[in-house]
């Protein structure tokens, strides 16, 4: 009876992590297969692994017969370019001049591979400007992983303009867009977003990881686990402290029209101190913190400005107007509706005889109200607004869902899409099949098949990340004939 071909399995499953960039699952399924005699003549591989997956003292392990002196050579295998990586990734500085000048000239598949050891190396020891310089090369070359778009994600954030708000917005905004839209999408799950934002700090740029959030909320507002992860990092009652210029001139203004309605103040006062009111409120605000410096507060205007997607073909700057429109609208009616309360009900005595003056006063604050309302249509408008972003959120989902059989075209999967493929088409392995499960270090791993094909799938579950599943090769070894059958020539 054929036998399943156990190297052919596992390494199926190395060849798909290595396309979706999981170095860690790379690493523990490798070794796996090299524990159980099934990667015998795949150290410089393993050990390639390695490097990527931040366990360079292994590399070198695996690599005992490499000269330190491989670096000043004309000719390198790539077993000593490997080498040099691991090297590199513990610090030595002269050989990752080596492996950076090995790269030149390298083109296709080759460049790619060295790209991603020379960007690891870098990473791991400290080079973290070459590593993003790197990793921005590789994306327009190689395939744009997750991980790899979310290195130039934080390249990209790191290097925003210091002078321009709106030109340090865009990178932001790029990176934001791209979140939303990788999976887990922001309402399912918040691993690639905490992936940034944790790399960002470690980096020092706080600013920027509070911004990527709060751009990040500004698209997608009923992104729980977003908002808390922004909250966590906001200012306490940062609000009210950023609206102190608006609040002040519209207190202001209300001081003017009640003097102009006394006599003090010139009747033209109050339409003057309304509209600068206005303008403040739309135009002024302080920064939200001390982390955020004037350019980034300006960042932060440009995104509170943002609408949230919903599904709405209209143009930002009409639903932007719908918005203001409406607000104002529910300003002016509500401003009138306490009006005739008090004119005609709490007043009504001193309004019959003084209506001139009190219509000074009362004018100025309805039209004030109106204007800050028109200003604030965004936020008066938010229960609405989140109803209208489930529901582009939904329709998302509905379109993407994996539930028929995609294993031609599919090497890999994560979080939402991983569950729906596991519970509506895939099934547990056979038993010789589950018998290779491979033990991994952080998590752990199931195996399945599917029903038509059965090709098999490895299951991965970690704390703290989404579940991932990779396709791996099934294919069977045929089994060697036995003495009696071959002295027969197969005949009875």
């Amino acid at each position: 009876m054929n036998s399943i071909d156990g190297q052919s399995l596992l390494l199926g499953f190395v060849a798909s992590a290595d396309r979706m960039d999981e170095f860690a699952v790379m690493r523990d399924v490798a070794e796996f297969a090299a524990a159980r005699g099934l990667a015998e003549d795949r150290t410089t591989e393993r050990a390639r692994i390695a490097v990527l997956a931040g366990r360079p003292d292994h590399a070198l392990e695996l690599l005992p017969d490499v000269d330190r002196a491989v670096g000043d050579s004309v000719e390198l295998t790539w077993r000593d370019v490997v080498a040099l990586a691991a090297w590199a990734a513990q610090g030595d500085l002269e050989a990752l001049g080596a492996l950076h000048r090995v790269g030149q000239g390298l083109q296709g598949p080759q460049s790619v591979a060295h790209g991603y050891l020379l960007a690891r190396a870098a990473e791991q020891c400290g080079q973290q400007e070459l590593a993003d310089s790197i990793w921005r090369a590789l994306l327009e070359v190689a395939p744009g992983t997750m991980v790899l778009r979310r290195r130039v994600m934080v390249a990209d954030v790191l290097g925003r303009s210091t002078n321009d708000a709106k030109e340090a917005t865009r990178p932001i905004g790029r990176a934001a867009r791209l979140l939303t839209e990788m999976i887990p999408r922001p309402e399912d799950g918040t691993a690639p977003a905490l992936d940034v934002v944790r790399r960002l700090e470690e980096r020092g740029d706080h600013a920027g990881a509070r911004l990527l959030l709060e751009a990040l909320v500004q698209m997608r507002p009923v992104a729980t686990g977003v908002v808390e992860l922004r909250d966590e990092r906001a200012t306490p009652a940062s609000w009210w402290r950023e609206r102190v210029p608006g609040l002040v001139a519209a207190v202001v203004a209300a001081a003017v029209a009640v003097a102009a309605g006394l006599g003090v103040a010139p009747t033209w006062a109050p339409i003057l101190a309304v509209v600068v009111a206005a303008a403040v409120w739309r135009w002024w605000r302080l920064p939200e913190g001390t982390d955020l410096s004037a350019t980034d507060a300006g960042v932060l205007r440009h995104i509170r400005r943002w609408l949230p997607d919903v599904p709405d073909e209209r143009s930002a700057k009409s639903r932007n107007v719908g918005a203001a429109l409406t607000g104002g609208v529910i300003g002016f009616v509500v401003a009138l509706t306490l009006a005739g309360i008090v004119t005609e009900g709490l007043m009504a005595d001193a309004y019959a005889t003084q209506s001139a003056r009190i219509d000074a006063v009362v004018w100025p604050l309805v039209l004030l109200l109106t204007l800050v309302c028109a200003a604030g249509g965004q936020r008066l408008l938010r229960p609405a607004v989140r109803r209208a972003a489930q529901t582009y959120v939904d329709q998302q989902r509905a379109t993407s869902v994996m539930q028929s059989c995609t294993c031609l075209q599919t090497v890999g999967m994560r979080s939402v899409e991983t569950e729906t493929y596991l519970e509506n088409h895939l099934q547990d392995a056979d038993a010789e099949v589950a018998a290779l499960t491979p033990t991994l270090t952080d998590g752990t791993a199931s195996l399945h098949q599917c029903p038509v094909s059965r090709t098999p799938w490895l299951l991965v579950r970690a704390a703290g990340r989404e579940a991932l599943l990779l396709r791996g090769t099934l294919l069977r070894t045929k089994a060697e004939p036995t003495p009696e059958a071959a002295e027969t020539g197969g005949y009875l």
